[in-house]
């Protein structure tokens, strides 16, 4: 009877331990979605984070945002995100992090990726700064113009280069993260006249049949 109680602990302990979840963090970088325009566009996406598994603290990050091909969009700077609030913030005011790709132009090109670092240090303390999903979880703004007339897809994808690439702890040690499976800037062309006609013949068509 002690070993059959003894193995179902053991089990037990160890679907507890399969089970659980090492903190870690997900990265979200949106898709985008425009329409073809005569005239160029001017945008905006909030890159941002997850908390996974339990609760995380985070002092500074360094995350690169390029697109890929090139082509379609230039990015215009940087600034504070809104819809997500600011992970790094005093009196509730988000700071604007920093954009590093005009020193980096061996490994940037101007106006196509994003490099961008900011720390939260209170004092000149290290501190770590806790991500609160919804609440507290943003990053940065990219913003963006678009060319007249630009219509197709480019994917939105982080620099993987490791020197460029990473969440930190107070403590220094690395915080764990991944990327959610999105990201994407989309400019769709505008319908041809032909088809908007015959999508307008349409509709009475289709009154007809719900009679």
């Amino acid at each position: 009877m002690r070993n059959f109680l003894l193995a179902a602990l053991a089990v037990v302990a160890l679907s507890a331990s399969a089970g659980a979840q090492t903190p870690t963090l997900v990265v979200h970088i949106p898709d985008v979605v425009l329409t073809q325009s005569g005239s160029p566009q001017n945008g905006s996406f909030e890159v941002w984070v997850q908390e996974s598994g339990g609760d995380v603290g985070v002092q500074a990050y360094n995350l690169g945002i390029k697109q890929s091909p090139t082509g379609i969009v230039t990015f215009t700077g940087v600034g504070v995100s809104v819809d997500h609030p600011s992970l790094f913030q005093t009196a509730g005011v988000g700071q604007i992090p920093t954009d590093r790709t005009a020193n980096n132009p061996a490994t940037f090109t101007a106006g196509k990726d994003i490099y961008l670092t900011d720390d939260f240090a209170p004092g000149g303390t290290p501190t770590n700064a806790p991500v609160d999903n919804a609440t507290r979880n943003g990053l940065f703004t990219v913003n963006f113009t678009v060319p007249a007339d630009a219509v197709g897809t480019r994917s939105l994808l982080p620099e993987l280069n490791s020197n460029f690439l990473g969440f930190f702890a107070a403590s220094g040690a690395d915080i764990p993260f991944t990327f959610a499976p999105t990201g994407s800037i989309t400019i769709n062309p505008i319908p041809e006249p032909a088809t908007l006609g015959l999508a307008l013949l349409a509709v009475p068509l289709l009154a007809r049949r719900r009679r």
